[in-house]
């Protein structure tokens, strides 16, 4: 019993002192907690990472409410950024006696950041280990460190990256920060030269040491806040630069002085350039003053007058002060707005002067040339002005201006006359050649009529060449002469020229040849017409002067590159060869080798002279070798464009599938009787329906009540002439039936102008009088082929386009048959290889052009059309190749997209209906195994 009243007194003892332990601990946590509530220091406590506590400061820093604290880690507080950065112990914070202490950021209920003083250190609550940290904002302090930190980034950045040279000199401590380049400047590296002002002053040279060191006096005094001088400073290899310095003078809180910061520029190329204006403006003004030609120097923003040389002030005739007082609007008598017109025109022209119109004081006017020039000088805009008189120029240019115009009126006059005498003489020409020519092919003369016959034609022929010959010398002498830009066949072109002289040659026992070097393009670019008559002109002086042997043609390659080739054509004979005096005479007008040839030989003398200025006009050379006895040579060297087309259809030509203009209704209006009798013997030979018109009001009438397929119309006629009734033709409001029928003009007027009038009142071409039947027949059988073509032009009713006419398949087919025949002739296979190329490479195409078009690839599209240009233009169809042509143009430009829209569909509609037609006309000619249907 006694132990265990002893028991229980110990026991309550014990307990009673636990009771007081406990008591004194939670009246130490409380004094501890109102300790952290009250510190400013933002404070909390954690336990295994999760907040028990926190004090108002740390609410106040964080943003966050305390209950919402208390239900946090401490994690949540610390900005990921710093979490990154912590290691491994960093974060054990709960170790016995463990103290953490680091600038991190934490992150607020609003998300901002901020830069905190993070420490910590363990403590032991109710017998547990707990952290207790305390947070100082340190986010000012780090702003101004990282300000601060930039600052000096920005400034050694700019020390080191500056053209200039940089230095920085601390007064206080006489220490000098001189840039590497400053001193590479001089031709120093960096460790080559100590940072101090003693070696600063050193490298000044001599004659500026002392400006130098008078100024860094006055700035470290502080009597300058900054200067600004140029000096000289020694290289290291013993040159001397100039130096722009530019001096700052940084003073402390109290207003002294402690620092110079500044700059150095090279500006040893300004000095220099400085020194050589100086010498020029000493030799300007020598040259000013003795410079005999009028100078006068102007204010180029006012016009005033500052400065004249003595030869002005003679030339105007006043004295020098009145004329320095004067404006340079009261000597030009010109106007402002002309003064820019004339300004505005010398820059368009590319000339270096103005034409203006001076006045003198004593009233007169002079026409003058002025060159001007500006300088900037002393701030103001400087006008020096050269003047030269040119009124007595101006008065021989007027004169001659007169003279041209006589002789423009006198030529103009000429060509009148040669015109008219060209219409009168070769009008009946036409008649008599015409006539000749059917009497001939009717083959029902005697022989010895027939011979006559033959030497009527032969003196006609000599006739119309003499008439030719004077006509192209007068054009050439006027400037007049056209060439045109047109493909032909250059393999066809010379063989016909040799041909045309067969029936001499044989006559006279010489035989021609013709050698073509087998790499000559066989299509080009030219004017056919022109080469054939210079061709024409060598060939007839060669068959004239070769009694017997041989006359030969060879065309051969000069030059070829890319799309251009120059053809040397060469025509030798083995005739009577001409002597070397004669030799440079020959290409002279009126000119021929010896005083009886004319006689013995007939000729104007013109032929040569007009194949050199033929030649020379189309950038080409002509020559000659010849050895008297044995015969010559004479040699043209002309260049070509190259056609992209392999050959041409030559409809023309006999066994052509319109060699006869059988069905087709020809209106002949024409007033000349013998003409007609001439013109309807020719046409009914070729099986044409004809009908005649007396002159052109005749014509319109029967226009307005019959359809004629073509229209042979003479241009001088009685009561209406050609080109009025073919403008009533084409006019829509006028009453004839087809407005649209082909016209083609009867001439025998061949000038230039003429043929322009002919175009311009819509005639779509033109036959030359006297008439080549060849010529003329092809002239026709052209025309009525691309009127054949015009249909494809026009648009197809909605309710046509699911069944096309029979009718139209019909023309369609004919006409591709009539363009296969000239291109191939009765060749089977070369005309089944080109239809299935064709059928082949076309409908891809047109794909991808509608392709291209709707990408808006523009490029892609014109490269596509040009593709297949060739293609259509084989086959005949014109008006297609034409509308490929514009689509080409349109393609260039992004502005024409709607126009180019409506011609690739156009494009796309009228290649179905050619490649359906085209298959059949396959299938026609391998059924048949011939191209004959």
């Amino acid at each position: 019993m006694l132990l265990l009243i002893i028991a229980q007194a110990v026991i309550t003892i014990f307990w009673i002192k636990s009771l007081q332990k406990s008591k004194r601990a939670r009246q130490g946590h409380e004094k501890l907690m109102k300790l952290l509530e009250t510190s400013p220091s933002a404070t909390m406590v954690f336990q295994n990472y999760k907040i028990i506590y926190v004090n108002s400061a740390f609410e106040i820093l964080t943003g966050f409410h305390r209950k919402e604290l208390l239900r946090m880690e401490v994690w949540g507080i610390i900005h990921p950024e710093s979490l990154k950065e912590l290691s491994s112990d960093d974060v054990v914070f709960e170790a016995d006696g463990y103290n953490f202490n680091s600038e991190l950021k934490i992150l607020s209920k609003y998300k901002e950041s901020k830069w905190v003083d993070f420490s910590t250190r363990s403590i032991n609550i109710d017998g547990k280990m707990a952290v207790i940290a305390t947070l100082h904002d340190i986010n000012d302090h780090k702003s101004k460190k990282s300000e601060y930190s930039d600052f000096y980034e920005r400034y050694f950045n700019i020390m080191e990256t500056s053209e200039d040279g940089i230095f920085d000199y601390n007064i206080s401590d006489d220490s000098l920060y001189l840039s590497p380049k400053w001193k590479e400047m001089l031709g120093f590296k960096d460790d080559e030269l100590k940072n101090s002002k003693k070696t600063w002053i050193s490298l000044v040279n001599p004659e500026d040491k002392a400006k130098i060191i008078r100024i860094l006096e006055n700035l470290e005094s502080g009597s300058f806040p900054s200067f600004q001088t140029e000096y000289r400073m020694n290289c290291k290899g013993g040159t001397y630069k100039w130096v722009l310095a530019s001096f700052t003078l940084i003073q402390d809180e109290n207003n002294k002085p402690f620092r110079i910061l500044g700059t150095h520029k090279d500006v040893t190329e300004r000095k220099e350039a400085e020194n050589i204006l100086r010498e020029n403006e000493l030799k300007y003004k020598s040259i000013f003053t003795k410079n005999t030609a009028v100078i006068i120097i102007s204010d180029a923003d006012t016009g005033d007058i500052i400065d004249a040389n003595q030869p002005a002030i003679e030339y105007y005739g006043y004295e020098r002060d009145m004329l320095l007082d004067m404006n340079i609007g009261e000597i030009n008598l010109m106007s402002t707005q002309d003064i820019e017109n004339e300004k505005q025109k010398a820059k368009d022209e590319n000339r270096a002067f103005f034409n203006f119109r001076h006045k003198l004081k004593d009233g007169s006017t002079k026409d003058v040339e002025v060159y001007n020039s500006k300088i900037r000088m002393k701030g103001k805009n400087i006008e020096t002005s050269i003047v030269f008189d040119i009124s007595r120029r101006k008065n021989i240019e007027n004169e001659l201006k007169k003279a041209r115009q006589v002789a423009e009126d006198a030529n103009r006059i000429k060509s009148l006359f040669i015109s008219n005498l060209s219409h009168e003489i070769r009008t009946p020409l036409n008649s008599v050649i015409g006539l000749t020519q059917l009497i001939i092919d009717e083959n029902s003369l005697t022989p010895e009529q027939m011979e006559n016959m033959k030497s009527i034609k032969f003196s006609s022929d000599h006739l119309l060449d003499i008439i030719n010959e004077v006509l192209d010398f007068s054009k050439i002498e006027a400037g007049k002469l056209e060439f045109e830009e047109a493909e032909f066949d250059i393999i066809h072109l010379v063989k016909e020229s040799s041909k045309t002289f067969e029936f001499k040659a044989k006559e006279k026992g010489i035989y021609l040849k013709v050698s073509i070097d087998p790499g000559v393009p066989r299509v080009l670019i030219g004017d056919p017409a022109r080469l054939k008559q210079i061709l024409l002109n060598l060939l007839s002086n060669a068959v004239k002067f070769t009694s017997d042997g041989h006359v030969s043609t060879e065309v051969k390659i000069q030059e070829m590159h890319n799309d251009r080739v120059v053809l040397k054509f060469s025509i030798s004979d083995t005739g009577r060869g001409i002597h070397e005096d004669q030799i440079p005479k020959l290409f002279e007008s009126f000119t021929q080798a010896t005083k009886d040839t004319s006689r013995v030989f007939g000729g104007t003398g013109l032929g040569l002279s007009i194949c050199k200025k033929l030649t020379e006009l189309q950038d080409g050379k002509i020559g000659v070798k010849s050895i008297e006895g044995m015969g010559s040579t004479f040699w043209v060297e002309i260049p070509y464009r190259i056609s992209e087309k392999p050959q041409l259809p030559d409809l023309g030509k006999p066994g052509s599938r319109l060699k006869n203009l059988k069905g087709i209704k020809i209106l002949l209006v024409e007033d000349d009787k013998m003409n007609q009798f001439v013109m309807t013997k020719l046409l009914k030979k070729w099986l044409a329906d004809i009908t005649i018109a007396e002159n052109g009001l005749q014509a319109i009438e029967m226009l307005e009540k019959e359809k004629f397929d073509l229209v042979l119309m003479d241009l001088h006629m009685p009561e209406m002439d050609g080109y009025e009734a073919a403008l009533q033709i084409r006019d829509k409001n006028s009453t004839v039936l087809m407005h649209d029928v082909p016209v083609i003009a009867l001439t025998a007027d061949i000038t230039p102008e003429t043929r322009q009038k002919v175009m311009d009142s819509g005639m779509n071409d033109f036959i030359t009088k006297p008439t080549n039947q060849e010529s003329m027949f092809e002239t026709i059988n052209k025309v009525i082929i691309n009127r054949k073509t015009e249909f494809i032009e026009k648009q197809i009713p909605e309710k046509e386009t699911a069944e096309q006419k029979p009718d139209d398949v019909s023309e369609i087919k004919q006409h591709i048959k009539y363009a296969l025949a000239g291109i191939f002739d009765d060749d089977l296979e070369g005309t089944l290889a080109l239809i299935s190329k064709f059928l082949k490479d076309i409908p891809r195409a047109i794909i991808g052009i509608n392709e291209a078009f709707y990408e808006r690839d523009l490029s892609t599209l014109n490269k596509l059309v040009h593709k297949i240009k060739p293609g259509f233009s084989y086959l005949g169809f014109t008006e297609v190749s034409d509308k490929i042509t514009r689509m080409q143009i349109l393609s260039k430009s992004e502005n024409n997209i709607s126009v180019l829209e409506e011609l690739c569909k156009e494009l796309d509609d009228e290649s179905k209906k050619i490649t359906r037609v085209l298959r059949e006309v396959q299938k026609d000619y391998i059924k048949n195994n011939s191209v004959n249907i």
